[in-house]
């Protein structure tokens, strides 16, 4: 593996230069000011205090994406259905179909739904009882 230098305030050469670190002698470039093992280890903990300052930020950015998600709830609410209760719709009586075609008929206005019934049938059982 090839190493790129310079490598943090290293880079190899022939000077005999003092590290600003850890006051060691080394043989480097005439401007290096660290030795190369302390260059190093200056950049580990520089991608270390890097690496923990994005997982603070992943962070806060999920909490905001929750917070993003609540308030887009609130503002605006998902409609709920109304779903007919099973006594109207076992009942198979005229007036059963009838409250069960209301209820149907008011969640189409409500939330822009046409779908018909398919447990009751109520549109079919309204154009045979003419209610409309």
């Amino acid at each position: 593996m090839e190493i790129n230098y310079p490598i943090g305030a290293y880079a190899p050469g022939s000077y005999v230069c003092t590290c600003s670190n850890c006051e060691v002698e080394f043989i480097g470039d005439k401007r290096s000011v660290q030795c190369e093992p302390c260059a190093i280890n200056m950049l580990n903990s520089e991608y270390k205090k890097i690496a923990r300052e994005l997982s603070e930020m992943k962070r806060a950015l999920s909490k905001i994406k929750e917070g993003n998600e609540i308030i887009d709830s609130l503002i605006n609410p998902k409609p709920k259905a109304v779903e007919p209760g099973p006594d109207k719709i076992a009942m198979g009586t005229q007036q059963g179909k009838f409250e069960c075609y209301e209820i149907h008929t008011v969640q189409a206005r409500m939330y822009g739904c046409d779908k018909q019934c398919e447990e009751c049938k109520a549109e079919e059982f309204l154009k045979k009882s003419n209610f409309r």
